[in-house]
């Protein structure tokens, strides 16, 4: 069976969530209940912190190359957070 999750931040939350079929995200997983690196769940956290930073700003980013920056750097954990999943999950990233 393959385990979806979506990465995906939201306000003071681990920037993890099970996924449908379709990768639409469900509840917050614990990021620590995952076979992931510890150095993986550090920088998903950190990303995850950028986004929580925002909250004063009501989450507006002060510039496009900023925000564009954000959404790449979160597709790249991502994709670092399904190669060490491996097959058994399947990886979607909401940015």
């Amino acid at each position: 069976m393959v385990t979806g999750i979506v990465v995906m931040a939201d306000y003071h939350a681990d920037p993890v969530w099970a996924a449908d079929e379709q990768g639409r995200p469900g509840p917050m997983l614990d990021l620590d209940g995952l076979p992931a690196s510890d150095r993986l769940k550090a920088d998903l956290r950190a990303w995850a912190a950028e986004f929580d930073g925002l909250a004063a700003t009501d989450y507006a980013w002060p510039d496009h190359d900023q925000e564009q920056r954000w959404i790449r750097a979160g597709r790249g954990l991502a994709d670092r957070l399904a190669r060490e999943l491996g097959p058994e999950f399947r990886v979607h990233y909401r940015g």
